[in-house]
């Protein structure tokens, strides 16, 4: 474009957009109508200018629309998590309120048995002690099941966390492999798509891992 060859710009951008119509990176393919729109308005092709510049505006609100709700479902997931990290902490105080009435009900059990003058008052004590014991165990049991309901929870917030970040990181090696194979492209250039691409790379296999603890 900056050469004045609009022509050979278009066909540029043209093969440009069908690569990236195959690999599904939205952002990228909006860019593509802009230079599109602007190498037809060179060569004075209004109507098809103005074709490709409504596309470029249709994908850019589509772009901006699906960032707004993924910032909605993380900034969900964020305080969902709080959420239940403030329920497992209250969990934990009454896990260990329920512990603490076991260890009592079971010694009110000895000193009562230890204590009991009469076969009759002995055994009135060992059944309340028993029915404390009874009910302290039954809290402790419910306390730990709510535990555990809770921990899968979490780790579905998780899962869905390291499965959003898996398209953008796949976007961005896209990307840097586009920068490496860009004819007249210069040495640094290529060196930092390197390094970008690294990058995203570890960061994509550490997703997996977390993926894969997760399911085991």
């Amino acid at each position: 474009m900056a050469e004045g060859r609009a022509e050979d710009a278009l066909v540029r951008f043209d093969h440009a957009r069908e690569q990236t119509q195959k690999v599904g990176a939205p952002l990228l393919l909006a860019d593509q109508w802009d230079g599109r729109a602007r190498a037809l308005e060179k060569l004075e092709r209004w109507e098809e200018a103005l074709t490709a510049l409504r596309q470029y505006t249709l994908l850019r609100e589509e772009i901006a629309g699906e960032s707004s709700r993924r910032r909605i479902e993380l900034l969900e997931i964020r305080h969902a998590t709080q959420r239940r990290e403030l329920e497992l902490v209250q969990l934990r105080a009454d896990n260990e309120h329920a512990e603490g009435q076991l260890h009592q009900a079971r010694l009110e059990r000895r000193t009562m048995i230890i204590g009991a003058s009469g076969l009759g008052v002995f055994l009135v004590c060992l059944g309340a002690a028993y029915r404390w014991q009874r009910k302290a165990t039954k809290e402790l049991s419910l306390a730990h099941d709510r535990l555990q309901k809770l921990s899968a929870e979490k780790d579905r917030f998780l899962r869905i966390v390291a499965h959003d970040l898996r398209s953008p990181l796949g976007n961005i090696r896209w990307l840097t492999g586009m920068l490496r194979s860009a004819p007249g492209g210069s040495k640094e250039v290529g060196r930092g798509a390197q390094m970008i691409d690294e990058v995203a790379q570890r960061l994509i296999d550490t997703t997996d891992k977390l993926l894969e603890l997760k399911q085991e």
